[in-house]
């Protein structure tokens, strides 16, 4: 175990908890692929990968995503294919209790199995950068795998002290895990072989799933909600705001400014970040157990424990514009008097009652008053 100082999270005055709904986002279900228990994918292009628990690993055909279509189903062993990450022509496939697992894709109907590494009973996530693999791997934390040549991964090193791995993301030199009871762990992977703990962020609850985009991240927190921190200095994480409905997030994905998070009893939740200080749920959609999630431009790709995976179409919902004020025949009668806004009629009558008042009058014996001329 590595020993060193992590500094205390800073936690920003500017909080706002809010769970604020505005409608501006239109759902559609637009295909399925069913009778699988579908955890979490990658989608890479027109193919699908799919970690489909005791199915394997099953790879589709999205070309058409309104029809989905069977490529092959891939299963070495007996593990339960709970992640997968794609890095080439290799995917990676995090087999839960039968370890992780390289599997050759170049051609996706014919997937070949590569190499696989097995010290732990509880594999559920992976990413890959440079022919590095860094697994979430439970109980023995954070490991770091070469597989430069994936037909012989070899361990190089691990993290572990306390919680449990179960989401890994990488940018650049850190890695940012998910450690369940151990909140969000960061930790310096410039070296893979000696990994070293700079920063952690922990409110309580049991962290799920991390993603990090454009030095944010959004952390998954079980019976809590959305986290949003700011890692622009990972070694002193500072919470920007969060989206706390109480509820079980599970799996996230960020988009464009959107955060996509789903929740097994709830459905899948859509968040607007673009503030992050103050998130908005923008639109929920329902089923049945969903899982894992991902978006690919207006197409969502969501993971269901019972119905498999179901592909969603988003859109904006447009705004009724205001009604617009008439202006027929205006700029016509404003240009005779050089006055905008001012048509001839008004002017002329505005005259006539100046010459009234100003010519004087007279008051008559009923107490009419009458113009005097001159």
């Amino acid at each position: 175990m590595i020993s060193c100082h992590i500094p205390p999270a800073r936690v920003s005055s500017e909080t706002v908890s809010t769970d604020e709904q505005t409608d501006r986002m239109s759902l559609r279900k637009i295909g399925q692929y069913g009778n699988i228990h579908c955890e979490t994918m990658f989608i890479d292009g027109e193919t699908a990968y799919l970690a489909a628990a005791d199915k394997g690993l099953i790879i589709l055909n999205v070309s058409e995503p309104s029809d989905p279509r069977l490529l092959k189903k891939y299963l070495h062993g007996e593990g339960s294919a709970h992640g997968v990450f794609v890095s080439g022509s290799i995917a990676y496939l995090a087999d839960h209790d039968d370890g992780f697992e390289a599997i050759n894709v170049s051609d996706p109907s014919n997937p070949r199995h590569l190499g696989k590494f097995r010290d732990s009973w509880d594999t559920s996530g992976v990413f890959v950068v440079g022919g590095i693999a860094y697994v979430a791997d439970s109980d023995d934390g954070l490991e770091i795998m070469d597989v430069s040549d994936p037909t012989r991964p070899i361990k190089l090193s691990n993290h572990y002290d306390g919680g449990m791995a179960v989401s890994v993301h990488i940018v650049g030199e850190v890695a940012y895990v998910a450690d369940s009871q151990d909140g969000l762990e960061i930790v310096d992977v410039s070296d893979p072989s000696h990994p070293r703990e700079i920063g952690q962020y922990d409110e309580g609850g049991f962290t799920n799933d991390i993603f990090v985009v454009e030095g944010v991240a959004y952390v998954a927190v079980y019976e809590q909600g959305l986290k949003i921190l700011d890692v622009s200095d990972p070694a002193n994480p500072t919470k920007l705001g969060e989206y706390d409905y109480g509820g079980h997030p599970y799996r996230l994905h960020v988009d464009g400014g959107i955060a996509y998070l789903t929740d097994p009893e709830e459905g899948l939740l859509i968040v607007d970040v673009t503030d992050p200080i103050r998130p908005k749920k923008i639109a929920e959609y329902t089923s049945e157990r969903p899982k894992g999630v991902w978006v690919d431009g207006d197409t969502i790709y969501l993971g269901d424990w019972e119905e498999g995976l179901l592909i969603l179409e988003k859109s904006p919902i447009e705004e009724a514009p205001s009604e617009p004020v008439s202006t027929e025949g205006q700029d016509d009668e404003s240009s005779q008097t050089g006055i905008p806004g001012f048509p001839l009629p008004s002017i002329i009558l505005s005259i006539v009652l100046i010459i009234i008042l100003l010519a004087g009058g007279r008051r008559s014996s009923n107490g009419v008053i009458s113009a005097q001329a001159g």
